[in-house]
């Protein structure tokens, strides 16, 4: 995250370990083994269960509410809602004290198949991203 007193050093080192190596585990409990778009297609066919961008979004975002921090917060951002073709979702990881997301880190275990995409949230060009806080309802079902 972008160098803030007010963010301690060591929540800002759990959540970025965490949050990477949870996104390896969810892509294993998905099964992913291509591009996140062919992900999607067989999702949708119904060949596997889980693996769209809501499903690691909000799996990822339970898993992290766990860790209770007290200076960063972890908030549900989408991108295109409401179109089916393009919508996405991903988390943003702000100072605790901040509702501005310009000011966030990305967090998009989606689109590396469980390889975390971070970025400050602002130099990502793809997308255009809102909070929601619709979003994140899921549990993680377990594997049959």
């Amino acid at each position: 995250m972008e160098t803030d007193s007010k963010i301690a050093q060591k929540e800002a080192k759990v959540l970025s370990n965490e949050a990477i190596t949870y996104s390896r585990k969810l892509s294993k409990h998905y099964g992913t083994t291509t591009t996140p778009l062919f992900h999607n297609f067989l999702v949708n066919i119904g060949i596997k269960d889980r693996g769209l961008c809501h499903h690691w979004s909000d799996d990822l975002y339970l898993y992290l509410r766990k860790f209770n921090f007290k200076t960063i917060k972890i908030k549900p951002v989408g991108a295109y809602i409401g179109s089916y073709w393009q919508e996405h979702n991903a988390l943003v990881a702000l100072p605790i004290n901040s509702n501005d997301i310009k000011k966030g880190i990305l967090l998009d275990p989606w689109r590396g198949s469980g390889k975390l995409y971070f970025s400050p949230i602002e130099k990502d060009p793809e997308y255009s991203w809102k909070i929601r806080e619709d979003r994140c309802i899921a549990t993680i079902p377990s594997k049959r």
